[in-house]
């Protein structure tokens, strides 16, 4: 069963402190301030020209954050742009990252089809920054942005004659030589977010929101989703899940599609899919879906009230893997109904049919029950349970919600609650038949 809502899109902007006076033709329209990663030499600066005459850069004057350069030569056409960057050729160099890598810029490759001039000199700051360019008998363009934003990603002005900034939402971190990616085109269906979560039954439900972020009235349409283990966004019509069809949309509306869906497994690569358009990028999004066989591993027995008198001075969690294959439980969670704590840091697999006992002191586990037989766990932190009742939550890596139990008391002298092995009883939560339980082994309830 599909369902549409329709509700209202905005998109935010980052507004600059000055407003493009009116009648700028050269300007300054994306800066790339915050480098990918640690890198020190792949800012750039890109400038249009917003007009329909030849711009010649010896007339122009360039300041950054107080700090004056000029051009000795060049000139950019009408309605084209040119770049300015710190290096362009080389190891971490503007022509390896957002060219084709082959050592040289070549206007006649393709991607390399506009003007960049290396100025060494050039230095931009993550966190804040004013860029000015002077042309003659032409009002100064002036970029600012006052924080960072996101790693790697470039600040994109909204439109030539726009004073709002955002962050670009290309795959690349940035445009340069092109048109910014938020700047809206004429026919542009996105995807604006995709969730998933299990339903029983054998089902998945999704949510996906689509919004009409161009200029103009879309027709109706539809949406696709495919099976895409790889999560490459490569897919064909034997992948093909669902056609989800969509009606028409005007600017700015979002349309919230609900899709149930049956998915084989414990997880599936899930793609959805929107017609070519004017801007391809946002036409689809990815992620790992919760399946039929979901979840892998769940909550089998808790002590959540150490009798003090005892040896016994740690509250402890059992974890089962009852699926048929290995999970690496390295980012999965496990907490109260407070907060979360993560199990592992690192790689840490538990193979099918077997235990993790997870506890807040395992010395103390050691010291009651001797040797284990199973893997025993001391997280860095742990999310201490109420003896008066709480909920014990375990969420997995890809943040599904794996298991959740539910205790209103405790038992008291070592008592723990455990979940029946037994077939003839099989989902019974009761008490362990012995003091302490059976952590790491089949339990046996009352």
């Amino acid at each position: 069963m599909v369902k549409a809502a329709r509700c209202i899109f905005m998109t935010c902007f980052i507004s600059l402190m000055a407003v493009i006076p009116a009648g700028a033709e050269m300007i300054i329209n994306e800066v790339m301030s915050n480098e990918p990663r640690s890198q020190t030499s792949l800012e750039w600066i890109e400038f249009y020209n917003n007009s329909d005459k030849p711009k010649y850069l010896a007339f122009s004057q360039l300041n950054i954050n107080g700090v004056d350069f000029g051009f000795a030569s060049g000139s950019v056409n009408p309605y084209e742009y040119f770049v300015v960057c710190r290096r362009l050729t080389g190891e971490n160099s503007f022509e390896s990252v957002w060219g084709n890598n082959n050592g040289d810029w070549n206007a006649n490759d393709p991607g390399e089809d506009y003007q960049v001039i290396e100025i060494f000199d050039i230095r931009l700051l993550n966190d804040s920054g004013i860029i000015i360019l002077t042309y003659p008998n032409d009002p100064d363009s002036r970029f600012e942005w006052s924080q960072s934003g996101l790693d790697g990603v470039s600040w994109e002005r909204f439109s030539p004659t726009s004073a709002a900034i955002s962050n670009s939402v290309d795959p690349r971190g940035g445009t340069p030589g092109a048109k910014n990616s938020i700047t809206p085109r004429d026919n542009d269906l996105a995807i604006i977010d995709m969730t998933a979560r299990p339903l029983g039954s054998g089902l998945t439900g999704f949510e996906i929101r689509v919004a009409n972020v161009g200029q103009n009235i879309m027709p109706a349409s539809e949406l696709s989703l495919y099976y895409d283990p790889d999560l490459d966004g490569l897919v064909s019509r034997a992948d093909l899940i669902t056609v989800i069809p969509f009606p028409q949309t005007i600017p700015e509306d979002t349309l919230l599609i609900l899709s149930n869906i049956p998915l084989s497994g414990i997880y599936a690569g899930i793609t959805a899919l929107l017609p070519d358009d004017d801007l391809s990028n946002n036409n689809i999004m990815s992620l790992v879906a919760p399946g039929d066989e979901f979840p892998a591993v769940v909550i089998s027995e808790f002590l959540p009230d150490p009798d003090p008198d005892s040896a016994l001075r740690s509250e402890w969690i059992e974890i089962k893997n009852i699926s048929t294959i290995t999970i690496d439980m390295n980012g999965w969670l496990i907490g109260n109904s407070d907060i979360f704590v993560p199990i592992s840091g690192v790689e840490l697999m538990l193979e099918a049919d077997n235990y993790l006992v997870l506890c807040k002191d395992s010395l103390a586990m050691v010291d009651y029950y001797g040797e284990f037989n199973t893997v025993i766990r001391q997280p860095v932190s742990w999310a201490t349970l109420r003896n008066s009742g709480d909920t014990i939550r375990l969420r997995d890596s890809y943040g599904y919600s794996a298991d959740s139990v539910l205790y209103e008391d405790t038992y008291g002298d070592n008592f723990t609650w455990a979940l029946s092995d037994d077939t003839q009883y099989e989902g019974i939560w009761g008490r362990s038949v012995v003091s302490g339980g059976t952590p790491g082994e089949t339990n046996d309830i009352l």
